[in-house]
């Protein structure tokens, strides 16, 4: 097995892939370390690669309007990139200092081709996410405070994930500035509702980690 096996391992995938595929995703893997705030790819300079987040975050947004749209923020064992054939329409911006394997995207599609239960996987990959988004764009007709309290636990969820058997936790841990890019608000409205929900019992935050935790379930 490649000694890059580790860029495909505990991605979720991959899981049930057999044993050949994975070779040959993992041969076509390379290893890059990236600052915070570096940028992927933007619709002025499309992806290259298909990418793997082994540490830290991955922020995917849209700019409508002159506003900054935020659609997703990734973790470890995510998978993305652009696997259309059109131009993409987002930017992929590190959060934090993260850790990727990359595979060309022309390679990557060409291993598809040949290996049709790792094609299916990425399309249900793929839909999964989409009904994701249809959440997301459902939840804008929310009111304020329950826009940001079911962003919190869309990120709690999306930071607690089941990979090969595995249970990877990572502190739920946001800027109000960041979750108020995420629902549309501004930073004081963020933390006024915050207030609020602390109030209310429905999330706590550690004053000395800041790790947001959700109470209440209903």
């Amino acid at each position: 097995m490649s000694n890059l096996f580790f860029c495909i391992q505990d991605v979720s995938l991959y899981e049930g892939v057999d044993e050949k595929s994975l070779e040959e995703v993992a041969r076509l893997a390379a290893e890059s370390v990236l600052d915070k705030d570096k940028l992927l790819y933007s619709p002025n300079e499309p992806a290259e690669y298909i990418y793997v987040i082994k540490e830290g975050e991955i922020e995917i947004y849209r700019i409508e309007d002159g506003k900054k749209i935020v659609l997703d923020t990734l973790y470890p064992g995510d998978v993305f990139g652009d696997f259309g054939t059109q131009q993409t329409k987002h930017f992929a911006v590190t959060k934090r200092k993260t850790y990727v394997c990359k595979t060309p995207k022309d390679k990557f599609i060409k291993v598809l081709e040949k290996n049709p239960s790792l094609t299916l996987k990425l399309i249900e990959s793929l839909a999964d996410k989409n009904l994701y988004y249809e959440d997301r764009l459902a939840l804008q007709s929310r009111p304020a405070k329950e826009r940001v309290y079911e962003e919190l636990k869309f990120l709690r969820s999306k930071s607690h994930k089941n990979i090969f058997g595995k249970i990877f936790k990572i502190p739920l841990r946001i800027s109000h500035q960041r979750l108020a890019e995420k629902v549309g608000l501004n930073r004081v409205t963020v933390t006024k509702l915050i207030g609020e929900l602390k109030i209310e019992n429905r999330i706590s935050v550690d004053p000395n980690t800041n790790e947001i935790k959700i109470l209440d379930e209903s």
